[in-house]
């Protein structure tokens, strides 16, 4: 991660919820310093470099999960009678 690069919080950290996007704001070993909007604040947020993905590869999971699961969908469709 390098700073000022766009992550997502793959999990709960610090009472900000996974999903969340936030700016990488300072780098140190494996720890983020990373700014999250909340309205019209900016929380502070220390995260762990596994608790984050960023932002490009967060969409591509979330695009491949919401097409696995079209595709459950549609296999457990009762067929027509």
């Amino acid at each position: 991660m390098d700073v000022g690069e766009t992550v997502v919080l793959v999990s709960d950290v610090n009472g900000v919820p996974a999903g969340k996007e936030g700016l990488v704001m300072k780098v140190r070993e494996d720890i983020l310093l990373i700014g999250c909007r909340s309205g019209h604040l900016l929380d502070l947020v220390l995260a762990r470099a596994w608790e984050v993905l960023p932002e490009r590869n967060w969409r591509a999971l979330s695009k491949i999960e919401r097409s696995r699961m079209t595709e459950e969908r549609s296999f457990l469709k009762a067929p027509p009678i």
